[in-house]
């Protein structure tokens, strides 16, 4: 594994080791495990590394991944989650704007290392993100963890959401989150930046209205055998009056139910 600048191994440390912090509590909550043992053996990690890992604030028992290794994390976290990886990216708190990978990012020596934090390509929420919210929003991305729908959580039931009982749940949960991440791209670009750092002008709900757009969701479905109209109602909430005029959604009317 190649080494780090330095100068960039230490502005970036309490990014990355708060974003590490994060994908630990990720694993250890989701994932349900009772110890940093279990985190350990599950993410394939030397014994002791999670619990190093989970040390934040900064501190001397602390143990930071280089800034190299940080994806290969979050490819492990989402793996043993059954939720889709994401990109890393460096966000920069002072400009507000994306930086690129952490280890492609040119050393910026006109900022201090609390400028900078770590989060998802494309603005997707982090676990942080979503249990830090006020309200609470975890419970609206429950569906994107697969051990939770092998689970059995009440509202991730396969029936409800009309995935067939013998299809993995990990191609569906891909193709669901590479549908709200097109939604999301929509909004920002209709309220721009403020969006996305959480300062979104106070408008009316009509005027970011989007066509609801599930096109991989439901292809994946038709390929498997599932039902497209159950997760229709499900995934829309009851907001979508009729699904779009497509050869494949024809005569599938939700007020007609």
């Amino acid at each position: 594994m190649a080494n780090d600048k330095p100068n960039k191994g230490r502005r970036l440390r309490p990014a990355v080791s708060r974003f590490a912090a994060m994908l630990v509590q990720e694993a250890k909550h989701i994932g349900g495990l009772k110890s940093y043992r279990a985190v350990d053996d599950a993410l394939d990690l030397p014994d002791g590394q999670s619990f190093r890992y989970a040390q934040y604030p900064v501190g001397a028992k602390t143990r930071a991944p280089q800034v190299a290794w940080i994806q290969e994390l979050e490819n492990r976290v989402a793996a043993f989650l059954k939720r889709t990886p994401h990109t890393v990216v460096v966000e920069n708190n002072v400009t507000r704007e994306d930086m690129g990978l952490p280890s492609e990012l040119a050393n910026p020596r006109e900022f201090s290392g609390d400028a900078f934090q770590l989060g998802y390509e494309g603005d997707w929420p982090t676990y942080r993100r979503l249990i830090c919210a006020e309200p609470d929003l975890i419970e609206m991305y429950y569906w994107q963890w697969g051990v939770l729908w092998d689970r059995g959580l009440q509202q991730l039931s396969r029936e409800e959401w009309g995935v067939p009982p013998d299809s993995p749940i990990e191609p569906f949960v891909a193709a669901l989150t590479r549908d709200k991440m097109r939604a999301r791209q929509k909004v920002e670009e209709l309220v721009g930046n403020r969006y996305r750092w959480g300062e979104a002008p106070d408008i009316a709900p009509c005027d970011v209205f989007l066509e609801w757009d599930f096109t991989d969701t439901v292809d994946f479905l038709e390929r498997v055998g599932g039902d497209v109209l159950l997760f229709w109602q499900r995934a829309t909430g009851g907001t979508a009056g009729i699904m779009p005029e497509s050869p494949r959604y024809l005569g599938l009317s939700l007020e007609a139910t």
